[in-house]
C-alpha cells in the first residue's frame, strides 16, 4: 500500500520536522506500507510558520486549493490513499468528490473518534481561529490555545515533536515568553433551596360546633 501524506507546511522549510515525522511513520506502519510525505509549494508562506496565514479564512482557502492539485497528483501516481495530515482538512469533501481513492483527514477522524468516546471533547490548538474550520464543532466543549504549559517551554515542544531544543530555538516560530492569561471563570448560579419531597398534608377543616 502506498499512502500520500499531505502536510499544510512547506516541508523544505522544516527539515527537522520532516525527519522526525518520517522516523515516527517508520515505527508505526506495516512493512508492506509506504508513506510518502508531501508539503505545499515552496514560497507559499512568508516564513516557515504557516499559522500567520491559516488564521485568516481567505488565505486558508487560497492555500487549500493546493490540496486539490495534490490529491489529483496522488491519484495520477496510483497511490492507494490520500492522508490529509492537518487539523482543519481543507476542502476534504470537494477532494473526495474528485478522486477515486480513500481520503482521510486526521482532524475529522480524531473528532469522530472523540464523539464516540464522549458527548463533548476538548481541543488543543496553536491558532485559536482554526477551530471554526473543524468538523463536529457543536460537540467541541472548548479549544485551548493557551501555550502556558506547551509553547512557552521549548523543551516541552521539542519532546512533543521528537526533536531537540536547539531545533526549536533555531526556528522563527513565535514562542511567547510568558503564559497567556487564562479567561475568567464563568459565574456559577446559586443552587435553589432544597425542597421537602414529602410536604405535610393540610389539615381538614374543623366543623363548627352545633
Amino acid at each position: 500500500m502506498r499512502i500520500w501524506h499531505q502536510s499544510f507546511t512547506v516541508l523544505e522549510d522544516l527539515p527537522d520536522y520532516r525527519a522526525a515525522m518520517e522516523a515516527h511513520i517508520r515505527k508505526v506502519v506495516r512493512p508492506d506500507t509506504e508513506v510518502v510525505m508531501h508539503g505545499l509549494i515552496p514560497g507559499t508562506y512568508t516564513s516557515n510558520y504557516p499559522g500567520s496565514d491559516l488564521a485568516y479564512g481567505s488565505l486558508y482557502t487560497i492555500h487549500g486549493m493546493q490540496w486539490i492539485v495534490q490529491a489529483l497528483k496522488a491519484q495520477h501516481a496510483h497511490f492507494d490513499a490520500f492522508a490529509m495530515a492537518t487539523l482543519p482538512n481543507p476542502l476534504i469533501r470537494e477532494i473526495r468528490a474528485l478522486v477515486d481513492m480513500p481520503v482521510v483527514g486526521y482532524g475529522e477522524a480524531s473528532f469522530h473518534l472523540a464523539c464516540m468516546l464522549g458527548h463533548r471533547f476538548g481541543l488543543l490548538v496553536f491558532i485559536d481561529a482554526i477551530e471554526s474550520f473543524g468538523q463536529a464543532a457543536d460537540r467541541l466543549a472548548a479549544s485551548i490555545d493557551d501555550p502556558a504549559e506547551v509553547l512557552h517551554d521549548p523543551a516541552v515542544v521539542a519532546s512533543y515533536l521528537g526533536t531537540s531544543v536547539d531545533v526549536i530555538n533555531r526556528s522563527d516560530i513565535p514562542i511567547p515568553p510568558d503564559p497567556w492569561p487564562a479567561p475568567p471563570p464563568k459565574p456559577v448560579p446559586p443552587e435553589p433551596p432544597p425542597t421537602d419531597p414529602f410536604p405535610p398534608k393540610p389539615k381538614p377543616p374543623v366543623a363548627p360546633p352545633l
